[in-house]
């Protein structure tokens, strides 16, 4: 995706210039190297479980009403 779009990266690559400069503007960003999910958290990964869960989820919108600035996108830490 990089390739076809206009960057400020030498032929399209990021470089570990760039790292060190985004390192030093925000000082936050870390990289973390992926996990493997355990077996219960897999067998959890089911069609019918995310049919469910959306079809609840588009029910308690539709019950409520919610206002699109009162919806958020957290992950586990609460971030």
């Amino acid at each position: 995706m990089i390739q076809t779009r206009v960057t400020p990266f030498q032929n399209g690559i990021l470089r570990k210039t760039w790292w060190r400069w985004l390192e030093n503007q925000h000082p936050n960003v870390v990289i973390r190297q992926d996990e493997r999910l355990e077996t219960c958290r897999t067998q959890g990964l089911i069609v019918v479980y995310y049919i469910k869960f959306y079809t609840n989820l588009v029910s308690l919108y539709n019950l409520h009403q919610y206002p699109s600035n009162h919806i958020w996108n957290i992950d586990e830490i609460g971030v």
